[in-house]
């Protein structure tokens, strides 16, 4: 503690205290994290990039709904285009989102299980990392080149 009784954080975060007389339980506040849509609307290099892998006129915000991350929205998106499988299909296994009308969703799927179902003909397990290693370059070449827009403003 400090001189004044204020704790002392060494994070960068702002710590919240309890307002329990003697309690030492502290809460970290956080920012809330950051959708694939959202990190899409600020890496537009990245959104143009990924256009490219989807049928003309695509909302990337409304592919990328739903999606854990922004490595696996992408990673789904090469799968698709490498293997020839509708996106929406892909999608729609891998968060559980049924595709009858009125059918409640299904258990959400892995993209490997989901590339099982979809094309039981391929290497699944070496597709997804062919996918995921084509996400994984993308993002960083395209984080890499908003860093330098960033640095020249």
């Amino acid at each position: 503690m400090s001189e004044r009784g204020q704790m002392q954080n060494r994070s960068t975060k702002p710590v919240k205290e309890s307002s329990e007389p003697g309690s030492v339980h502290r809460e970290q506040q956080t920012q809330p994290k950051m959708t694939a849509g959202d990190r899409l609307e600020k890496n537009t290099h990245l959104a143009t990039q990924l256009k490219g892998l989807f049928p003309p006129g695509t909302d990337l915000q409304l592919a990328s709904s739903g999606f854990k991350n922004l490595g696996q929205f992408v990673a789904a998106a090469h799968v698709s285009k490498n293997l020839g499988i509708p996106f929406d299909q892909l999608k729609s296994r891998m968060l559980g989102i049924s595709t009858t009308a009125g059918a409640s969703g299904d258990s959400p799927v892995s993209l490997g299980k989901a590339i099982k179902e979809l094309r039981p003909e391929v290497d699944a397990t070496s597709e997804v990392k062919k996918a995921e290693r084509q996400a994984k370059e993308e993002i960083k070449q395209s984080e890499s080149e908003l860093t330098k827009v960033e640095e020249s403003r």
